[in-house]
């Protein structure tokens, strides 16, 4: 086959081209071992790598796996609204401390946006974690801390209803319920 492939070759470029020809193919070809020959060498180091690495890895999931069977939920969402509470004051403090009505808007509606939605992963997770009648007696319970929560708003303006800084006071009042009612569900309700 070859010798054929060979000879289909040298009829097409003539012999002194395939001479230049062939010794292109040598140069190629050996160069191919040679990066091969590489190549494998350096994959069996790499392969021992990636099995340690590999073993290192499993090792840290099943720490962290014996960390989250010793940990609570409970304590878990504690550790991540005390998390959110302190990276909220951190990144907020100078849109609130600015004094400009428009930032400290901005401020309050961004911390409740984070706080809602953290309210609702709480929520999420107490759902798997409740059973039907305790999610049922939950969710009657939530209804009527919503209400709660927005007559609170509605009364955090009073004295400013005409006033820029009405809605500033009404979003805060949001967070601050909000929070405190994260708070409330993970120490009342989470396992």
């Amino acid at each position: 086959m070859l010798e054929y492939a060979c000879g289909i070759i040298k009829s097409s470029i003539g012999e002194k081209s395939m001479s230049k020809f062939m010794k292109s193919i040598i140069c190629i070809i050996g160069i191919c071992v040679l990066l091969l020959g590489g190549c494998s060498n350096n994959t069996s180091e790499n392969r021992g790598q990636t099995i340690r690495k590999e073993g290192e890895v499993a090792s840290t999931d099943k720490i962290e796996n014996k960390i989250e069977e010793t940990t609570s939920n409970k304590d878990i969402y504690l550790e991540k609204l005390n998390h959110l509470e302190d990276s909220l004051n951190k990144s907020l403090k100078d849109k609130y401390d600015s004094g400009i009505t428009l930032q400290m808007l901005e401020a309050a509606s961004e911390e409740f946006e984070e706080w809602d939605y953290m309210l609702n992963e709480i929520y999420s997770k107490l759902k798997e974690q409740l059973t039907e009648e305790e999610m049922n007696k939950l969710t009657q319970e939530e209804l009527k801390w919503i209400e709660t929560r927005d007559e609170k708003s509605k009364a955090a303006d009073d004295g400013f209803e005409d006033g820029s800084i009405a809605p500033v006071l009404r979003l805060m009042s949001l967070v601050s319920s909000t929070k405190e009612r994260c708070y409330e569900l993970v120490n009342q309700y989470m396992k």
